[in-house]
């Protein structure tokens, strides 16, 4: 099937049932209420997971992350992807089969919808093929008003991740908030009523990298070698295909899994449960299973190989960075400029004064802060600073008036400013402007 040869060639996929699909069922649900329920978890007032792009801001699990921490971003985009890499490497297109957003909502939302709406594959596309009839019209209509409905809550939950939920679902988000999540549902609505599994085919780049990830002992959905297909009950008292095309039909993608490895196939193992509810019957095993090129050759697979071995290292590595990262983590941000267009001034008093600008953010997720400010380096030093208590997440900007006996005041001296908080500190340097030559 192609998206450039002008007409949509429809995969009619038939329900199975089998282990493989109570998995499915399982991991889907768990996938779906955690992604529905995520975003109305709070921890110590705040969300559990926010991003807060206008504001810069990052809320996770009691912490807020800002522009500053953002090489612990970095890290965790590193770990996802190199953990994508050991999870092809080991299990190939686990990814796709059983986690990925694409098969999870088509699996447990899509396929449901059209089965209550407009029956089984077979009088779909039976339906299909036919002329535009009423009854057709209106399960088109019911499947379109349902799947737009989903859409659309689809799109809010995702921008509830960055708008937050309680104010998309209050009506009290933003413009900008509710026009994104009206543009997710639409991608969501076209995929689901159009697109499917040419997203896989055509769009989606892992398929076209997985052939570097994977080798001849990465484990994949295969076909038995040297199977035979022979029709009918005869094939099954030699143990041969009987060509039922049951795995053919259940597919999603609309490829036959006998014709060997296809960067098509997105392993969710349907074809799998296919053959298992057929060929038991007859007295043989399932010519469908999980296995390795290694061991379709009568090798041993080693799960343990250098690519493996990288990959878990570099897991390892980025992974312990990161816990060291937010285990150390700064929730008191500081930053100091010297006023504009001054250097020093000279008060009546005969004190030698310096005018900074001082912002801190108390990015606490937990609790309100005082902040006590103190300069270290400088003798006689008069330290001038409104008071500063901060609320979770707050940031307030003030002058900071430092001054020193004239007879102390060199021209340039270094000064350590310490901003402290309840249990934290950040420290920053700054210098000191003087009219004397040291």
């Amino acid at each position: 099937m192609s998206i450039f040869s002008g007409t949509r060639e429809w995969v009619y996929t038939r329900t199975v049932a089998g282990r493989f699909q109570v998995l499915h069922r399982w991991s889907g649900r768990f996938l779906i209420g955690g992604m529905f329920l995520v975003p109305w978890l709070t921890w110590g007032g705040h969300p559990l997971v926010l991003a807060d792009l206008p504001a810069r801001r990052l809320f996770f699990a009691g912490q807020i992350f800002t522009p500053a921490n953002g090489y612990l971003i970095v890290l965790g985009a590193l770990i996802a992807a190199f953990l994508l890499f050991f999870v092809s490497a080991v299990f190939g297109r686990l990814w796709c089969g059983f986690f990925c957003p694409q098969t999870v909502f088509l699996e447990e939302w899509v396929r449901r919808v059209e089965a209550f709406t407009e029956g089984d594959a077979t009088k779909r596309a039976r339906r299909d093929r036919g002329p535009w009839t009423k009854e057709r019209v209106g399960r088109k209509a019911a499947k379109f008003g349902i799947l737009t409905v989903l859409a659309g809550i689809l799109g809010m939950t995702t921008i509830s991740y960055f708008g937050g939920a309680y104010e998309m679902w209050s009506g009290q988000g933003s413009s900008a908030s509710y026009t994104l999540s009206a543009i997710v549902a639409a991608f969501a609505l076209g995929d689901w009523l159009w697109f499917r599994e040419q997203l896989c085919i055509y769009v989606c780049p892992y398929a076209r990298f997985q052939s570097v990830m994977v080798d001849e002992h990465s484990l994949t959905v295969a076909f038995k070698p040297n199977i035979p297909i022979i029709k009918g009950k005869k094939g099954a008292d030699q143990g041969a295909c009987i060509d039922c095309k049951k795995c053919v039909q259940v597919c999603p993608q609309g490829i036959d899994i006998r014709d060997g490895f296809q960067l098509e196939c997105i392993q969710c193992a349907r074809c799998i449960d296919a053959c298992e509810d057929v060929m038991p019957k007859l007295g043989v095993e399932s010519h469908i299973r999980y296995s390795t090129i290694a061991e379709d050759e009568g090798r041993k697979t080693r799960f343990l190989r250098p690519r493996t071995v990288v990959y878990g290292a570099l897991i390892t590595g980025l992974g312990l960075a990161l816990l060291l990262g937010i285990v150390d983590h700064n929730p008191v941000e500081v930053t100091l400029h010297r006023s504009p267009g001054t250097l020093y001034q000279v008060d009546d008093d005969g004190y030698v004064r310096n005018t900074y600008l001082l912002r801190v953010v108390n990015n606490d997720g937990q609790e309100e802060q005082a902040f006590a400010v103190a300069v270290e380096g400088l003798e006689g030093v008069q330290v001038n600073v409104p008071p500063l208590l901060l609320k979770s997440g707050e940031d307030r900007t003030v002058p900071l008036v430092v001054r020193v006996p004239a007879d102390k005041a060199l021209n340039t001296m270094q000064v350590k400013i310490t901003v402290r908080g309840a249990e934290t500190e950040k420290v920053v340097q700054t210098t000191f402007k003087g009219p004397n030559k040291g």
